[in-house]
């Protein structure tokens, strides 16, 4: 629920780095190569996390997440807030887990039609 809140108070907040991206799938592929920029200009050391997106086929994108800080639930909850701002149903699924001993997790976020 935090991520949920926390990507509305991003979206209220910074309004440029959401409305670049007119669609759920093409936000969460520009977080890691254009938001995460833009955050290193403005804050010094920001100690983001790292997000490669695979499209695993035209319904599935494949977030694997990276961070020493592990803050993957928020991550979860950031996406499902972006969900609702983009007005687009999805299922989340998190299979692996840096909390069970992977080196990353990967967040599968299928989007319904």
């Amino acid at each position: 629920m935090f991520g949920e809140y926390m990507f509305s108070q991003l979206a209220d907040r910074y309004p440029i780095f959401i409305e670049q991206e007119n669609t759920l799938r093409g936000f969460l592929k520009s977080v890691d190569e254009v938001i995460h920029v833009e955050v290193r200009k403005l804050y010094e050391n920001p100690n983001l996390p790292s997000f490669n997106c695979i499209d695993t086929d035209d319904q599935t994108l494949l977030m694997e997440y990276r961070s020493p800080r592990q803050l993957c639930i928020l991550a979860e909850g950031l996406i499902r807030g972006a969900a609702q701002h983009y007005k687009t149903a999805i299922t989340l699924e998190h299979p692996r887990c840096m909390h069970k001993g992977h080196d990353h997790c990967d967040l599968i976020i299928r989007f319904k039609a």
